[in-house]
């Protein structure tokens, strides 16, 4: 891991490993929660957020529903155009399955905190997670690899906060559209999933939060 390096447009630096031992780590854990230059965590039995403190801001943000990172599996028959289609019934029939098998500390440094935990997602599924922490940014990373054998099922992971907007800002092509988190009209009932390229955002007026990615995914906002 590698921070506090500046690198100009077109230009690249060398890195030369090395140890002088003055290193210390930037983080606080004592097995259920972390303390982080920006904010306190605090987990779960199974591995996830229950409680995201910004002391910046002094606020939190777990909402009342799944904690943060939580697992979700669901059956997923559509009546028609198996290979891709998700009919809207869906949501109904979501539920946290997920087992936690292992959990281990990666790194603990001056850049650095990563915590490795491996979930039975069903009998044939599983998923190995690196949370990442960041001594010089309140990004939380979330790296992910999937060993995945099973058929008819839809897996997401929900991140239920207390930042609320009539709205969200999600990345298209070329720029990005506002979509409704409401559930008030037929439309708006239709797009409970929805197209995502990098970024999702949900803001307030002066706070909000943001799920990136660095792929194109399908995500659910309400």
């Amino acid at each position: 891991a590698v921070g506090g390096v500046t690198i100009a447009p077109y230009a690249s630096v060398s890195l030369q490993e090395c140890n002088d031992g003055t290193s210390e780590s930037r983080f606080v854990y004592d097995g259920r929660t972390l303390e982080t230059p920006f904010a306190t965590i605090v987990f779960t039995d199974d591995g996830t957020i229950s409680s995201f403190y910004d002391r910046t801001a002094a606020r939190e943000l777990c909402g009342e529903g799944y904690p943060l990172n939580t697992f979700l599996i669901a059956e997923d028959v559509p009546a028609n155009w198996d290979n891709w289609d998700i009919d809207a019934d869906v949501e109904l029939k979501f539920h946290p399955d997920a087992k936690l098998l292992s959990e281990e500390v990666i790194s603990d440094g001056s850049v650095e905190f990563r915590i490795r935990r491996s979930y039975r997602l069903t009998e044939k599924s599983t998923v190995t997670q690196d949370m990442i922490f960041f001594a010089d940014s309140p990004e939380v990373r979330f790296e992910t690899m999937m060993d995945w054998n099973d058929d008819h099922r839809l897996l997401k992971a929900a991140f239920d906060t207390d930042v609320f907007s009539d709205f969200v800002r999600q990345e298209i092509q070329f720029g990005y559209q506002k979509r409704p988190t409401t559930r008030n009209t037929s439309v708006e009932q239709a797009k409970f999933e929805v197209l995502n390229h990098k970024y999702t955002d949900l803001s307030e007026q002066n706070y909000g939060v943001a799920i990136l990615n660095d792929c194109k995914y399908g995500i659910s906002a309400n």
